[in-house]
């Protein structure tokens, strides 16, 4: 098979030593899966979530707070978290009986530990992913109730959309019942980068001494 040439250009060497700083980055890898006694056979994985608060519908408060069954104009805002870990937030919807909010989250997941950096919001394996619905109320700010979210289980790749139920929990556990439905959109990805192997031919060419600034 006849290696084609590969010609890059950019604007200064500062950005040429920033991108090969990233691409040694992306070319030691982390193992995945069983272990391999042959380096060669180790790859890294993007992993990504992406979500999307959709709207919200039949939310009221608890009964123990007095009131019925009946939805609520309510200042109310969803807050996203993985692993007990508040990942995002989104805009508060103020007096609203029905809040929309259709507001996308991107997680992702880069394993750098190499390179000294941590961009992660995901881990190796998601354990927990829920979404919390907030409410303001007399100026202070409290829990309406919970969606749990089964994100491990899954397909990869595929978009999952539904109305989830919220869930309150009193403290004590004894009150809990069902306070409204959250609609709610998620996809998890993963995708394989090269083999480390892949990228000995571009590290050559980006530490030669034949590159023309």
């Amino acid at each position: 098979m006849r290696k084609m040439p590969i010609y890059l250009a950019l604007d200064s060497r500062i950005q040429m030593e920033v991108w090969v700083v990233l691409l040694r980055c992306y070319a030691i890898p982390e193992l995945y899966g069983p272990p391999s006694p042959d380096p060669l056979d180790a790859f890294r994985c993007h992993r990504s979530l992406s979500l999307k608060v959709i709207e919200g519908r039949g939310l009221h408060r608890p009964i123990g707070a007095g009131d019925s069954l009946k939805e609520k104009e309510m200042d109310s805002y969803c807050e996203i978290l993985i692993d007990g870990e508040i990942r995002g937030k989104t805009s508060i919807k103020r007096s609203a009986l029905r809040p929309f909010w259709s507001e996308d989250f991107e997680l992702p997941y880069y394993s750098d530990r190499h390179c000294g950096a941590d961009h992660s919001d995901l881990q190796e394996h998601i354990d927990n992913v829920a979404v919390n619905v907030r409410y303001i109320r007399r100026n202070q700010d409290l829990l309406l109730g919970t969606v749990i979210l089964e994100v491990m289980d899954s397909e990869l790749g595929t978009s999952n959309q539904k109305w989830h139920p919220v869930i309150y929990a009193a403290r004590d556990g004894l009150n809990v019942g069902q306070v409204g439905e959250l609609d709610i959109k998620f996809k998890l990805q993963e995708l394989p980068i090269l083999m480390s192997s892949d990228y000995d031919e571009i590290k050559k060419v980006c530490l030669s001494s034949y590159l023309v600034f």
